[in-house]
């Protein structure tokens, strides 16, 4: 049981630093996806297109 937990409350903390760090990376004006410059392949929503 505590196995269970423990191994949640991993996979709880890192998806939510995955998140924190995409949102910060969004707010500061970078993009969590990278095409290299060609954004018509890559499907993301880029700022440079």
């Amino acid at each position: 049981m505590w196995g269970t937990f423990f191994v949640s409350a991993v996979l709880v903390l890192l998806v939510a630093s995955i998140l924190i760090s995409m949102h910060k990376k969004k707010r500061s004006g970078q993009n969590a996806c990278h095409c290299g410059g060609s954004c018509g392949s890559c499907g993301c929503s880029c700022s440079h297109k």
